[in-house]
């Protein structure tokens, strides 16, 4: 377990016990992850990680999703139609991802366009 510089352990109004989200932040770190957050159940409850190179990786406590799995995924915004709006606020080297539901199509906003992927 990382030393970590802060730690915040918040309850839902509504929780029943054993129901916390724990957030902590390690220090001095060059390898492994910088922000955990966990789900205060179980000792694999950690359901998030950002790593010190900045990935970040949903976790349900193991290393890989059985095909059956119900989660963690990773959401992304959607509509119904074609994206035509000019993202205002992209950092330089990310690029905005749209998933369009009515004609079954993942949009990327690259080289000052939206380009897709059909999903099938």
């Amino acid at each position: 377990m990382a030393t970590y510089a802060f730690g915040i352990k918040a309850f839902h109004p509504s929780a029943t016990a054993g129901d916390a989200h724990v957030l902590g932040m390690a220090t001095g770190r060059s390898s492994g992850s910088l922000v955990e957050v966990w789900n205060g159940v179980s000792s694999s409850g950690k359901v998030l990680a950002i790593m010190y190179r900045g990935d970040v990786i949903p976790s349900n406590g193991s290393s890989e999703l059985a095909t059956t799995a119900t989660g963690p995924f990773i959401y992304i915004t959607g509509g119904n139609g074609v994206p035509t709006g000019v993202p205002t606020s992209a950092a330089n080297g990310f690029s905005p991802l749209y998933i369009d539901r009515s004609n079954g199509r993942l949009y990327v906003y690259h080289s000052a366009g939206w380009h897709y992927a059909a999903l099938t």
